[in-house]
């Protein structure tokens, strides 16, 4: 069994029987690489990069949509963060089909590329400044491949213990094999701190990274 979707087996046979790709759980480890798609790529410097331009990562807009309890910020706050900071941000939603839609997201400040393929995905990343995670997917690969086209990025931590709120051990993130990662590379945000948000997108946007 085979599973993205937390830490815990997906099965009754316990975790020698769950395949993971990332070492931070006791499930059986089995790696991966995006090198050879991320050297694909051509390196954007960071000074020619829009200095505002960052990428919103919400593969669909339920991803961002207020009524899930694993949505780190909903539309509307990003709305007023991309309001306050005079961001540039571009995502690539694939279910806004609907024209209402499309402008909604517009009116927000969100240039919708629709779905992309691997290789336009790279490209409007690397052109980016700042990749910013909302919760979900899970442990993806994308925040990696974003590490390695020189553009840090925002992860959203969901749960954690609310007496000792840095406590890295009881904290479940969105790519929970970043929690131990620091600025300028990774930037850990509690869900829904909006301040916190706008506080670090400012930070990676006046601290560009290498690949």
């Amino acid at each position: 069994m085979y599973s993205l979707s937390d830490e815990s087996p997906a099965n009754p046979l316990g975790p020698d029987w769950t395949l993971s790709p990332h070492w931070t759980n006791g499930n059986r480890f089995i790696s991966y690489s995006i090198e050879p798609a991320c050297l694909d790529q051509t390196l954007v410097p960071a000074a020619e990069r829009a200095t505002n331009r960052t990428y919103l990562f919400a593969k669909t807009r339920d991803y961002i949509e207020s009524h899930h309890n694993d949505t780190a910020w909903t539309l509307d706050d990003l709305g007023g963060v991309i309001d306050r900071l005079g961001l540039d941000m571009i995502a690539g939603i694939r279910d806004e089909d609907d024209e209402t839609s499309r402008d909604h997201l517009k009116s927000l400040g969100i240039d919708n590329k629709g779905r992309l393929d691997a290789h336009s995905f790279r490209g409007y990343v690397s052109s980016s400044r700042l990749f910013v995670g909302v919760g979900r997917p899970r442990i993806s690969p994308s925040p990696l491949e974003a590490l390695c086209l020189g553009v840090p990025f925002i992860n959203p931590i969901g749960i954690y213990d609310h007496e000792d709120v840095w406590n890295v051990s009881a904290w479940n993130s969105q790519h929970w094999a970043f929690q131990h990662m620091e600025p300028p590379y990774v930037y850990n945000v509690f869900a829904r701190d909006i301040a916190g948000l706008e506080s670090a997108i400012v930070a990676a946007l006046a601290h560009p990274i290498d690949s």
